[in-house]
């Protein structure tokens, strides 16, 4: 995977990539990543084995299979604060405390540490720097006080968290705008320096379009050139289904005046033509609908869509291999299934959607748990996963969508509680 590119292997083959501007690439087989560390004239031999194991021989291979290792044991921990109710000192003090403790001394005492060359040691140091700014910026994004907003209010968080000269030298290291942990960081650093700035405190339609006015001002007076196409990518995928017409044509006129060619424009634009129908008309009550995708795939790496099931009641459970109380609440969820009929059940259906980062993990709990019902995996790491989507802070989280697909509570109650029966029974009725 090089960036925007993939590349599709059916067989053993060899080819050469330009590592000039990047680093870090994956190998994806079966749904699971297999990350290589390139430099400049690498030579790597990727094997792969039964039973999804494989070798990685060549130029820097240790550091290879170091960060394979760092992702499947610690990024999952790291996503997971994010999904803990952590005051800002709280949140900041837990995650340094885990990057500079248990993650440096994983780090300083592996086996291949002293195998790694100048190069490894900075890339992997810089790393956990960006972990460390792309985790305060995502924490800071999550603090809406209320879910149906579509920002958080500048006074929702402590702008302080980030360093504003800090984030204004790190917008020019060239050398990590490919890093997926740095996109973040500066994505979401840029909207709430922007919001602090603005002062953004209401989320009528009419302050939202100013605000994007605001923003594209702020892109073009403050940030590189050359983040600005990654940026408005993700903000128009996140943000397109609450833009005006008027917003869109601002935007367009913007692009042109700062010299984009027409392809460029026309591409950035072209995730809000192609969907009008997840436009969303502002009224005094905001609701969420599930024709509107999150990323979500199926057991057998599928992409899938909730508007598949429209027609039907859904009871929706958020959860994580990791999550202790999640796994309290499945015998309570068998226990609630049993209570309705056969009829019943066929205008209800029970969805598991995991937000686990590690494929590898979440099959084995599905296998070990054996539970009845649809299940998914919407990994937390991803921008337009379920989590942002929903706006969940922690987890086990509920959501009841009704049959026409729209999201009637986003903080529904759990299987354990005895009035969730009837609530559902009423809603099949």
């Amino acid at each position: 995977h090089i960036g925007d590119n993939k590349i599709m292997i059916y067989s053993d083959t060899t080819f050469l990539i330009d590592s000039r501007h990047k680093k870090i690439f994956y190998i994806k087989k079966n749904n699971i990543k297999h990350y290589l560390f390139l430099n400049n004239q690498s030579i790597v031999y990727v094997n792969f084995l039964e039973n999804n194991n494989y070798t990685i021989t060549g130029s820097n291979a240790n550091f290879s299979n170091f960060i394979n290792q760092y992702y499947r044991l610690y990024k999952p921990t790291i996503d997971s604060l994010l999904l803990r109710p952590y005051f800002s000192d709280q949140f900041e003090i837990n995650l340094y405390n885990l990057l500079t403790e248990k993650i440096m001394n994983f780090y300083n005492n592996h086996e291949f540490f002293n195998t790694f060359d100048d190069d490894c040691h900075t890339y992997f140091n810089h790393l956990l720097k960006y972990e460390y700014l792309n985790s305060l910026a995502s924490y800071l994004m999550n603090q809406k006080k209320d879910t149906s907003q579509i920002m958080p209010f500048y006074t929702d968080f402590d702008i302080k968290l980030l360093d504003r000269d800090l984030f204004e030298s790190h917008i020019s290291d060239t050398s990590h705008y490919d890093l997926d942990v740095f996109q973040n960081y500066i994505f979401n650093s840029i909207i709430l320096f922007a919001l602090d700035d603005y002062q953004y405190v209401t989320q009528k339609n009419n302050n939202f379009n100013n605000f994007n006015r605001y923003i594209f001002g702020f892109i073009g007076a403050k940030i590189p050139q050359k983040l600005w196409i990654g940026f408005f990518y993700n903000y128009i995928f996140k943000y397109a289904k609450f833009f005006d017409q008027n917003t869109i044509k601002y935007l367009e006129n913007f692009l042109k005046n700062n010299a984009f060619d027409s392809n460029t424009i026309d591409q950035v634009l072209d995730y809000y033509y192609a969907n009008p129908e997840e436009k969303i008309i502002f009224k005094q009550e905001d609701v969420f609908t599930s024709s509107v995708d999150f990323y979500m795939e199926n057991q057998d790496g599928d992409y899938v869509s909730l508007g598949d099931f429209q027609g039907k009641v859904l009871y929706i459970d958020i959860w994580a291999s990791w999550c202790g109380p999640c796994r309290k609440q499945f015998p309570h969820a068998e226990k609630l299934k049993k209570q309705f009929s056969k009829r019943e059940l066929k205008k209800i259906k029970f969805i598991y959607i995991s937000i686990d980062n590690d494929y590898v993990k979440w099959q084995e709990s599905l296998e070990k748990l054996d539970l009845n019902g649809y299940h998914f995996i919407s990994p937390a790491n991803h921008n337009d996963g379920a989590g942002n989507y929903f706006q969940v802070s922690s987890i086990p989280r509920y959501i009841i969508i009704n049959k026409e697909g729209v999201v009637i509570d986003q903080n529904a109650k759990r299987p354990s509680n005895e009035n969730l029966f009837n609530e559902l029974l009423q809603l099949i009725k």
